[in-house]
């Protein structure tokens, strides 16, 4: 057998920062490996690569903060408040992926570009499992060890519209995913009149690339939805000598304040969640901080911005972003906001559900991402603990899983007992069924949870390149059959855990952890025996905010172990 045809001992699917990152902690670890990354489109990168990079994108993490500790950013030319353009980090990514090679390659000569995978199989092969993915024509690659990394803005999410007979939509229905590829057409003399639709972060990113790009704008955003994103002051209060507001989440004091499942019951978290002193504090600092951001934002001294403000205080968003331009808010009271639903599609026009007629040259669907995962089938998914759409969900399954959630919710109220009152707040439906994996990465129905299949970015917080690498060292230790076993059910308690202090904390199923992600970092190391406490003093462990630096040196701790 020639060596083209030899199993890979490790496929990663996808080239973004969790598939890179994954790759180069494996090879760090075993560097003869023969290891491959799958990619569809023709760089690298993920959502920071070059061709989804749409003119006047920005960060949403500063400087330090959207960095890998194994390899540190070169310092952006311009900044603001530490914020940088999105092109500084699709540079990053892929001088990443050059930057080290292992048995003469680099991660980069690795990657098989183009390569869309439309299918994966399995099957015991001499007593081990063996994977197949194949994509749409017809080529299979194999392998023993499988990292899923292709996150959770790949799928794009698009409404069904109904149409008027006999008076075909006429302008093209451009999903955000796409805004970067069809910048030039929607800033050309063609286009004049734009539509948006959605109140996500990427609509305020849209709208602004328009606006200024001299069109008129008409944005919808549906009075029964999620509503906007709660766009985040990046201003720092006058404390610990922060640079941004980034930076105060990113303290150990501050996140102390976030109910986290993810942090251990110590005297820390039954001082601030169980103790009347210690739950008057962290809602007292949660309702200044919707206070702070919402007041900069001026919703309420601003008639035309007021569409705008969240439907939900900052403590329960669960869609978020950050001003990251000095104009943002008179850049976007430039466009009409109209709190309505779209009624039907007609000729060149929009007809919305008060009978208001608007026409348009282009309709952008800012409207979210799709939490299936498209290479499996949805027998495959329900098997794997994946999304499926709740008309294909098991009813057993549903009921075994809501058992385990009712239980679990016990110890979630005992832990946290402010969470017992859940407010409600207008919301879409999720269409799906929420994700099961252990740690977020691993499958626990017990045929797949056999040290050889994991995902990776399937969650999504802030601080999201330090999160991809302590992913990726607790996956390649698992893959190596270096962590703890645990049963399956171990593992359902667990998954069943979260997702019921996921229904108390954020409202809902899903998988964003948005002021949580530093403690689950932390959970993964604890997994791993490696200490989550990585400052240098007692002080500066609560009070310094983290940033990329303060993980280095994590696979050589591991290994010293």
């Amino acid at each position: 057998m020639v060596e083209a045809s030899l199993p890979y001992d490790l496929v990663v699917v996808g080239a973004g920062p969790h598939g890179l990152i994954g790759a180069h902690t494996w090879l760090e670890i075993c560097p003869d490996s023969r290891v491959t990354i799958l990619e569809s489109e023709e760089e690298v990168g993920g959502t920071w690569g070059k061709g989804r990079i749409y003119p006047g994108m920005m960060t949403q993490s500063p400087v330090g903060k959207i960095e890998f500790s194994v390899y540190p950013m070169p310092a952006p030319e311009t900044t603001y408040l530490n914020l940088m353009s999105g092109s500084h980090v699709s540079a990053y990514l892929e001088a990443f992926s050059q930057h080290k090679v292992w048995a003469g390659k680099s991660l980069r000569d690795r990657v098989k570009f183009g390569f869309k995978v439309e299918s994966v199989s399995w099957a015991e092969v001499d007593g081990s499992r063996l994977y197949t993915l194949q994509n749409s024509s017809g080529n299979s690659v194999s392998c023993r060890k499988l990292m899923i990394a292709t996150g959770l803005t790949n799928i794009p999410h698009l409404p069904s519209f109904q149409m008027e007979k006999g008076h075909e939509f006429t302008p093209p229905i451009i999903h955000s995913k796409y805004l970067a590829q069809k910048s030039e057409f929607l800033l050309s003399e063609a286009v004049q009149k734009v539509v948006v639709l959605g109140g996500a972060k990427s609509a305020f990113d849209t709208v602004q690339m328009l606006i200024r790009g001299g069109k008129d704008v008409t944005w919808i955003i549906r009075e029964d939805g999620a509503g906007p994103a709660c766009m985040g002051d990046p201003t720092p209060p006058p404390i610990f000598g922060l640079k941004n507001s980034s930076e105060l989440v990113s303290t150990r004091f501050i996140s102390k304040l976030s109910p986290s499942i993810f942090e251990p019951v110590d005297g820390w978290a039954r001082f601030w969640h169980q103790s009347r002193i210690g739950i008057a504090v962290s809602t007292w600092f949660w309702r200044m901080l919707t206070i702070k951001w919402w007041t900069a934002a001026g919703y309420d001294k601003d008639e035309r911005l007021f569409p705008l403000k969240p439907n939900r205080p900052v403590f329960y968003v669960n869609t978020i972003g950050i001003t990251n331009s000095a104009d943002m808010w008179d850049t976007v009271a430039k466009a009409k906001v109209l709190r309505t639903r779209i009624e039907r599609l007609s000729g060149n026009s929009i007809i919305l559900s008060g009978g208001e007629k608007v026409t348009c040259d282009a309709l952008l669907a800012c409207t979210g991402w799709d939490a299936r995962c498209g290479v499996f089938s949805p027998e495959q998914s329900m098997e794997l603990g994946l999304p499926v759409d709740l008309r294909e969900e098991s009813v057993s399954d549903r009921k075994y899983w809501e058992s385990l959630i009712a239980e679990a919710d016990k110890e979630v109220l005992l832990r946290f007992p402010r969470l017992e009152e859940k407010p409600v707040f207008p919301g879409r439906t999720e269409p799906t069924s929420t994700i099961k994996l252990y740690r977020s990465m691993v499958p626990t129905n017990s045929e797949f949870s056999n040290g050889s299949f994991v995902f990776l970015g399937h969650i999504m917080a802030r601080d999201t390149m330090t999160l991809a690498e302590t992913q990726a060292l607790w996956a390649v230790a698992y893959l190596n059959g270096k962590l703890p076993s645990k049963t399956k059910q171990e593992m359902d308690e667990a998954v069943a855990l979260v997702i019921a202090w996921r229904r108390r904390r954020y409202l809902g199923d899903g998988n964003m952890y948005l002021f949580d992600g530093h403690e689950y970092s932390s959970q993964l190391l604890r997994d791993l025996g490696i200490n989550d406490v990585r400052k240098s003093s007692g002080l500066k462990e609560l009070f310094s905010p983290y940033d990329a630096h303060d993980y280095r040196g994590l696979i050589e701790e591991w290994k010293a172990l």
